[in-house]
C-alpha cells in the first residue's frame, strides 16, 4: 500500500468575543503521494482565487471563503488533474463532481452493535462494566489491575528496546 501525507492549511476563527462566528480554512494544504510521485497544493479562500481574491482595500472578495482549488502534479511538475469546489459542499476533479455533501452514506456515522466489535473494545473493560453497574470499589480494583498490566507491558518493551541499544519510552509513575 501507499502512504499519502498532508500538511494542513491554516485556520481562521472569528467572532469569539463579538460579532458573527466563522471558521475558515486559509492558505494552502499540501498533499503528497510519494509512491505515485503525485503532489497537490490545495488553496483555500483568497489564496485560491486567480486574482488573489482581494478585490482591493474596500472591495468585496472575488471568491467565497469556502472555495478551494488545486492542481495535482506528477513528478515532472506536469498538471494531471485540477480539483476545485467548496469544501463544505462539493469537490470536482477536472470538472466532474466526485463528492457532494450529504449525498453519500459512506461517511455518515452509524451505531456499532456489540456483536460487531472486537473483544478488545473498551466497552468490555472490567472497570467500565463495574462502574456502569454502580460498583465503584470493584471498578477501582480492576482499573488498578489494568494499570499494572500496562506498566508491565511498557517495562517489557523498554527492556527489549534497551537490549537492542535503542532509547526506552518515557514512563509515567503513578
Amino acid at each position: 500500500g501507499g502512504r499519502v501525507t498532508c500538511a494542513l492549511p491554516g485556520i481562521q476563527l472569528n467572532g469569539l468575543l463579538w460579532g458573527s462566528r466563522s471558521f475558515e480554512l486559509t492558505g494552502v494544504m499540501t498533499v503528497t503521494d510519494t509512491k505515485n510521485a503525485l503532489t497537490c497544493e490545495l488553496k483555500f479562500g483568497q489564496a485560491a482565487a486567480s486574482d488573489g481574491g482581494g478585490g482591493g482595500l474596500w472591495g468585496k472578495s472575488s471568491v467565497k471563503a469556502d472555495y478551494m482549488r488545486g492542481e495535482i502534479r506528477n513528478g515532472q511538475g506536469v498538471v494531471v488533474c485540477v480539483c476545485e469546489g467548496n469544501w463544505l459542499e462539493y469537490v470536482d476533479f477536472d470538472g466532474v463532481r466526485h463528492w457532494t455533501m450529504g449525498e453519500y452514506d459512506a461517511c455518515m456515522p452509524r451505531e456499532v452493535h456489540v456483536n460487531e466489535v472486537l473483544p478488545s473494545d473498551s466497552r468490555f473493560r472490567e472497570d467500565v462494566i463495574y462502574l456502569a453497574a454502580g460498583d465503584e470499589h470493584s471498578s477501582q480494583e480492576w482499573k488498578r489491575e489494568l494499570e499494572q498490566r500496562q506498566k508491565m507491558d511498557v517495562d517489557g518493551r523498554n527492556a527489549a528496546r534497551l537490549a537492542r541499544g535503542e532509547k526506552a519510552m518515557e514512563t509515567w509513575d503513578s
